[in-house]
């Protein structure tokens, strides 16, 4: 019996779409009632992104304002002007706990970790799983919306593999990625968050989600019964490989 892990690999395009890439860029739009409900203004909105995923770095370009670029990493976020001098940074993980008023409020560094991190999460997993380097337990299958899912849980110390320590995957019989769930560092690990991966295409043979839906989830795998807490839309997605694919 072939095993998760090769499986998910050859649904998201194989071994050999999935090799080489350096680099994934496109366009992205977030929304939703996590911004709203934490008075955020500064939200990406059809903005133009370039993201390693053998860093853990997102680059979010004329992002705030026209000319500056916005960058997520694991050691925190900052906003560079076109001379690339730095703006605003702030460390990791962001600014969600530095006050209770803070809970209430977000600033444009907090939107930028929170929508780095989330698109690092929702693009990155894919390639992540061709590094040998990064454990990968299987467990047992569940139920989750009527489907029946098999998980497998990825596991590191590097933040620059893996920003949230870990990442669980669940993918149906094909090996199709449907949903991934890791800890929110900006609520201190808790709760969990629960991306549901909607609207796959082929991009240069890798199988990209271009749809995402975000919800809290508590008791293992169960969602809160909610509307999703915030969504992501990705278009004109492109690769770019340090070496070309076989």
């Amino acid at each position: 019996m072939e095993a998760l892990r090769e499986r998910i690999i050859r649904a998201q395009g194989g071994r050999q779409a999935l090799s080489g890439v350096g680099e994934v860029m496109g366009r992205a739009a977030f929304g939703g009632w996590e911004f709203s409900a934490r008075f955020c203004a500064s939200v990406p909105r059809d903005v133009d992104f370039l993201l390693l995923p053998g860093s853990a770095e997102v680059a979010f370009s004329d992002f705030p304002a026209a000319t500056q670029t916005a960058w997520f990493g694991p050691r925190g976020t900052r906003i560079e002007n076109a001379a690339g001098v730095c703006l605003a940074e702030r460390e990791a993980p962001g600014a969600v706990l530095r006050s209770v008023g803070h809970w209430f409020a977000w600033d444009t560094l907090d939107a930028v970790y929170y929508c780095g991190l989330a698109l690092w999460h929702a693009l990155a997993p894919p390639f992540l799983l061709m590094r040998e380097e990064l454990d990968a337990e299987v467990l047992p299958e569940c139920e989750v919306a009527g489907k029946r899912l098999q998980r497998l849980r990825l596991c590191a110390t590097d933040a620059a593999m893996l920003p949230a320590g870990d990442l669980l995957l669940y993918a149906d019989a094909s090996g199709l990625l449907q949903r991934l769930d890791c800890s929110s560092p900006c609520a201190g690990g808790w709760p969990r968050m629960a991306q549901l991966c909607e609207g796959h295409e082929a991009v240069e043979r890798a199988v990209l989600a271009t749809r995402r839906r975000f919800h809290g989830c508590f008791g293992g795998q169960r969602q809160w019964p909610l509307m999703p807490l915030a969504w992501l839309e990705l278009d004109d997605l492109g690769l770019a490989r340090s070496r070309p694919a076989g």
